[in-house]
C-alpha cells in the first residue's frame, strides 16, 4: 500500500507567523537655556538586543549626542536691524545605530514541505546561517546649522553635515560549508558588516509667502542639497571588472555607486572592439579565454584598463514648489531636479528582445567598422569583447534631468447656499496630474526618472477627486 503525506504545513493552515525580538532600551534627555538665547542638550541611550551575536559586547549599545543652539537675534548688538525677525546657530554631535532583523546568532530556518521526496515530508529550509558576529551599525553625525526669518514672512535654514557610518550592513558572498553540517545544503549568502562610508554635504530651504491678505496667497518652497560620498573601507571583494563593480556599490577610494567602464574607442578591421588604457596603449578584445592575458588584465585594478566613470547617485537635489490662492481657488506646482551623477545608456544589440534603433547595424565585413561600433555576432555573445561594448566609458553621460513633478488645481464650493444647507464643511473638486513633463540633460534624453532607454519620458498620471466634509 502506497501513502502520502496530505496534511501540509501547519502555515499553510493558518497562515501566520511568530517572531520573538527583546530589546532593553533607557533614554535620558537633558536640556539647558540661559536668557532664552543660549541652550545646550545632550541625550543618551542605551539599547540591548538579542539580534546579535553571542558576544555580550555585541548585544549592547550606548548611543549619545550634544548639541547647542544660539539665538543670535536676542543679542543687543542685534537690535538695530529690523528687518531680522530670527537669526540662531545650532551645532550638534553625537552617534545613533541600526539593527537587522535578517541574521541572528542561531539559524534562521523555514518550514516547507520538501516536494522531492516521496511521499513529500515536511522540511527545514536555510534562510541564514548563524552569525556570532554581526555588530551594530553606527552612524557619527556632526550637523552645524543656521535658521533665519527675514523681513515678514521670509525663513529658511542653511545646514552643513557630514556623516561617517562604519558597520555597514549588507549581504555578501560567503563560503558555503560555514555552520552547515551538510556542506550542499550551506547557504551562500549571508548577512555581514563589511563597509565604512563617510557622506558631507550642504542642504538649503527657504520659503516664502510673498502675497498674504484675504483674497490672495502666493507662496514658494526651495529646497537645494549637495552631498559628496566616499567609501573609507570595504570588506567585501569580487573580480575588478565593470560589471561586478557596478553591482557591488562599495568600491574603497570611490563614492557610493560607483561606476567603471573601458575606454572602447571603437572596432579593428575584424570587428574587435579595441580598448585602451590609461597610458594610451590600445589592445584588441578578440577572446573570452581565461589564460588569455588580456582577459585577464581586464579583471584586474593594477591593469589601468577600468577606469571610474563617475557616481550613479545623484550628489545634487532641489525642489520648487509654488502655491497661488485665489479666494477658493488654488493652484500648486512642483518641480524637482536631480544632478551631478552620470547613467550608462543600455547599447544597441540585435539579441535583445525589443532591440533598440540601431540593433541592425553590427560589424559584418571589413569597412564596417568606419560606420559602426557595435562588434560583430561571435564576439556580441562572448563575455569579454561584449562586456568591451556594453561598459564602454563612451556612453557613460550625465543623468541629470528635470520633471514637472506634481499640479494640482483645486476649488472649494464652502459658500454656496444649498453645500451650506445640505450639511456640508467643506466641499472641494480637486484635479491632480503627476508627471507632465521630464526632460534628461544629455543628448539621448535619457533620465533615471524614466528608467527605460527606450522611453523619453515618466508616465504622467491624472486625478480628479471629491473630498467633502460633514
Amino acid at each position: 500500500m502506497v501513502t502520502s503525506n496530505t496534511l501540509g504545513s501547519l502555515n499553510s493552515f493558518f497562515n501566520q507567523t511568530f517572531s520573538d525580538d527583546r530589546f532593553l532600551s533607557g533614554f535620558s534627555n537633558i536640556v539647558y537655556s540661559y536668557k532664552d538665547t543660549y541652550s545646550l542638550s545632550g541625550s543618551i541611550r542605551v539599547d540591548q538586543s538579542n539580534l546579535f551575536g553571542t558576544d555580550p559586547k555585541y548585544k549592547y549599545k550606548p548611543l549619545w549626542s550634544l548639541g547647542a543652539a544660539w539665538n543670535i537675534h536676542k543679542e543687543d548688538f542685534m537690535k538695530g536691524f529690523n528687518w531680522l525677525n530670527m537669526l540662531k546657530l545650532r551645532g550638534a554631535f553625537g552617534f545613533n545605530g541600526n539593527v537587522a532583523k535578517l541574521s541572528l546568532p542561531q539559524v534562521i530556518a523555514q518550514s516547507q514541505l520538501n516536494q522531492s521526496n516521496t511521499p513529500t515530508l515536511n522540511s527545514l529550509i536555510l534562510s541564514s546561517n548563524a552569525n556570532s558576529s554581526l555588530r551594530w551599525e553606527q552612524t557619527e553625525n556632526f550637523n552645524l546649522g543656521l535658521d533665519f526669518n527675514i523681513f515678514k514672512n521670509v525663513s529658511g535654514s542653511v545646514d552643513y553635515y557630514t556623516k561617517k557610518t562604519t558597520d555597514i550592513m549588507g549581504n555578501s558572498t560567503v563560503d558555503p560549508t560555514l555552520g552547515a553540517a551538510d556542506p550542499s545544503s550551506g547557504a551562500s549568502r549571508a548577512l555581514i558588516n563589511y563597509a565604512t562610508i563617510r557622506n558631507n554635504g550642504i542642504e538649503f530651504s527657504l520659503k516664502a509667502d510673498w502675497i498674504a491678505n484675504r483674497n490672495f496667497n502666493w507662496n514658494t518652497g526651495l529646497v537645494i542639497a549637495k552631498n559628496n560620498s566616499k567609501v573609507l573601507d570595504v570588506f567585501r571583494v569580487g573580480q575588478y571588472n565593470p560589471q561586478v563593480l557596478d553591482v557591488l556599490g562599495y568600491v574603497s577610494g570611490y563614492p557610493v555607486g560607483a561606476m567603471f567602464s573601458y575606454n572602447t574607442i571603437g572596432l579593428n578591421n575584424e570587428g574587435h572592439p579595441i580598448i585602451v588604457d590609461q597610458n594610451g596603449n590600445q589592445f584588441v578584445v578578440n577572446t573570452s579565454s581565461s589564460t588569455n592575458p588580456l582577459v585577464q588584465a581586464m579583471s584586474r585594478e593594477d591593469s589601468g584598463l577600468v577606469q571610474y566613470s563617475g557616481t550613479t547617485v545623484p550628489s545634487i537635489s532641489g525642489g520648487l514648489s509654488n502655491r497661488i490662492d485665489v479666494g477658493n481657488f488654488y493652484f500648486f506646482a512642483m518641480v524637482n531636479y536631480y544632478g551631478g551623477f552620470k547613467v550608462r545608456v543600455p547599447r544597441p544589440t540585435p539579441a535583445e528582445n525589443r532591440p533598440l534603433t540601431g540593433s541592425n547595424n553590427f560589424w559584418r565585413v571589413p569597412g564596417d567598422e568606419l560606420n559602426t561600433d557595435i562588434p560583430n555576432l561571435v564576439d556580441l555573445n562572448s563575455f569579454a569583447p561584449s562586456i568591451a561594448y556594453r561598459s564602454n566609458n563612451n556612453y557613460v553621460v550625465h543623468g541629470d534631468y528635470l520633471t514637472l513633478g506634481d499640479v494640482t488645481v483645486s476649488y472649494r464650493f464652502n459658500n454656496l447656499n444649498f453645500i451650506k444647507k445640505a450639511g456640508f464643511k467643506n466641499f472641494e473638486l480637486k484635479a491632480q496630474a503627476s508627471n507632465l513633463y521630464t526632460v534628461g540633460f544629455n543628448r539621448y534624453n535619457f533620465s533615471m526618472g524614466t528608467g527605460s532607454y527606450a522611453k523619453s519620458y515618466v508616465t504622467p498620471t491624472y486625478t480628479l477627486g471629491l473630498f467633502t466634509n460633514f
